[in-house]
């Protein structure tokens, strides 16, 4: 399971939520609370671009046997731009790439986007990806999915 938390601002729905669920492996992002990580400030897209190619490079030091899962926060659109080829030349599937549903939920626009992730190459299985869309804890929904080894 993949859920940015919003800096845990509503944690008794999250712990609520987490707790019905039945994940093996849980990777929150945001949190912290109360941080200047920020600056208040939106970072930068190219930082963004720059943090991805450098997650890219990291992940070829390992084989095409090697199971790796990459999960988080993006704040990237992968089904679009130019970030998306880098992730298939490495042999990265998505299996959110084709459920069109947002992972936000957006106060200033009548939909949200999909940003958040959850990316698997080598020997791995996904089935059942589902984005959580029912759950209002976070401005970003929970999303799971079950790994089997192939």
């Amino acid at each position: 399971m993949n859920w940015n938390v919003a800096r845990g601002s509503r944690l008794n729905a999250i712990t609520e939520f987490l707790a019905g669920e039945s994940a093996d492996l849980v990777l929150l992002q945001e949190t912290d609370t109360n941080a200047l990580r920020t600056g208040y400030r939106n970072i930068a897209e190219e930082l963004r671009r720059s943090q991805l190619a450098e997650l890219l490079d990291h992940t070829r030091r390992y084989g095409s046997d090697t199971p790796v899962v990459l999960a988080g926060d993006f704040n990237l659109d992968l089904t679009e731009g130019s970030v998306a080829p880098g992730f298939e030349e490495m042999h990265f599937h998505n299996p959110f790439k084709d459920k069109c549903a947002q992972t936000t939920r957006s106060r200033f626009r009548s939909h949200g986007v999909a940003i958040d992730w959850i990316l698997t190459r080598g020997p791995l299985d996904p089935t059942s990806a589902r984005v959580h869309s029912s759950v209002s804890a976070s401005d970003h929904y929970p999303l799971s999915l079950t790994l089997k080894l192939s």
